[in-house]
């Protein structure tokens, strides 16, 4: 994975790869930071600040990036950029090449020159933006205004957009491994039978959604069981695997790209569910995306539908372990943040969920010789 962050000289490249890097690396991962002028000194300093020079040390830090994000290390590069030709040419050329604008207003760059670089090098170095033109990027990924936002609001925007890819990668990498649904989960087990014996009775063509489906294995249990069901996730190599593999087999079966704190309207679905069900995805969201996931679910669920959640808990042997991002957020092989039912039952009376039925012990989610600590809800909104 390549982070491409690219701005005008002073809007603060450096100084949020730096960041970037030194938290990455908390987070376990190999990391590293690639910056133009490090290129540069290498060489010998043998290129200038030309347009012509630029073009070639962009070369050589686009070969740099590619072998290291080859090699599994998450790759930082810190570079001007000016040209949108060399942005296109390094996200043809680099799988996994995301590119973050920092931007600010040359007036600005010029009144806050704590380094000096505009006022001492002004008719000495040819500077992007003055001496030739900085083309206004068009593809990238993430765009921020560190001239209305301060350092720690502009690294929180970046680690919460990286935070993201990571997570993301994980399940990439772990789908590519396992992309054959396995046995339902006992906790889809454990739903099928609440909405058989509590709801089936009064609602006909029941619609469930699932957040995070995975390889689809509990998606494809409902499905077999008489609902009509879409599972969403954000990992699009496993649901093209999954709708080539079981799109024919199963009409009432949908599987759709995408976030699920974003939009649960999908192509086949664009109404209320009948049932919400989130095993296992509700502690890798973060607690603006949870915020923003209720909002969702309060208008996306039916009067009297069903919300199911089952999430580790702080109580959890886990909670101990891997790298502390927050009080509640963990890093070990990926990102958890575990559920503490004090802080969390308050929420849901703001969107007009109630819990039917609540349960915190091992012995639920059992995996091999792993028994970890599970909190699991019933929820439903108020009619």
């Amino acid at each position: 994975m390549v982070i491409w962050l690219l701005g005008m000289s002073g809007v603060g490249k450096t100084t949020i790869g730096t960041m970037l890097e030194e938290y990455i690396a908390a987070r376990g991962a190999a990391c590293y930071r690639v910056d133009g002028d490090e290129i540069r000194d290498f060489f010998d300093r043998d290129l200038g600040y030309s347009l012509e020079d630029r073009a070639q040390n962009m070369k050589r830090l686009m070969l740099g990036a590619y072998l290291l994000s080859k090699n599994e290390i998450v790759t930082i590069v810190c570079a001007v950029t000016p040209v949108e030709t060399w942005r296109v040419t390094a996200r043809e050329k680099i799988s996994d090449y995301f590119e973050i604008y920092l931007k600010r207003e040359i007036d600005k760059l010029r009144k806050n020159d704590i380094k000096g670089i505009y006022a001492s090098h002004i008719g000495k170095t040819q500077i992007a933006g003055i001496d030739f033109p900085f083309d206004e990027p068009l593809h990238s990924d993430l765009t921020l205004d560190t001239g209305i936002m301060t350092e720690q609001e502009t690294f929180a925007e970046v680690k919460l957009f990286v935070d993201k890819l990571i997570e993301k990668r994980y399940w990439q990498v772990y789908y590519r491994r396992n992309p054959l649904p396995a046995e339902p989960s006992q906790f889809s087990s454990f739903a099928l039978n609440y909405i058989d014996t509590n709801y089936r009775s009064t609602h006909d063509n029941i619609s469930l959604v699932e957040l995070g489906c995975g390889n689809g294995r509990d998606s494809i249990y409902f499905a077999c069981n008489h609902m009509y069901v879409t599972g969403i996730d954000q990992v699009s190599e496993e649901i093209s695997f999954l709708n080539d593999k079981y799109g024919g087999i199963y009409p009432n079966l949908e599987f759709t790209v995408g976030d699920f704190t974003a939009s649960l309207t999908t192509e086949q679905h664009d109404g209320e569910y009948d049932v919400i069900y989130s095993r296992f995805t509700w502690h890798s969201i973060t607690e603006s995306a949870e915020e923003r996931l209720l909002s969702l679910i309060e208008c996306s669920l039916k009067p009297d539908g069903l919300l199911f959640i089952e999430a580790r808990s702080i109580n959890d042997n886990l909670f101990e372990q891997g790298t502390i991002i927050s009080k509640n957020e963990r890093i070990t092989d990926h990102y958890r943040r575990f559920m503490d039912l004090e802080l969390f039952l308050p929420k849901l009376n703001k969107h007009k969920l109630r819990v039917l039925e609540q349960t915190e012990s091992t012995g639920l989610a059992v995996c091999g010789n792993e028994d970890p600590v599970i909190i699991r809800l019933v929820i439903t909104k108020e009619i």
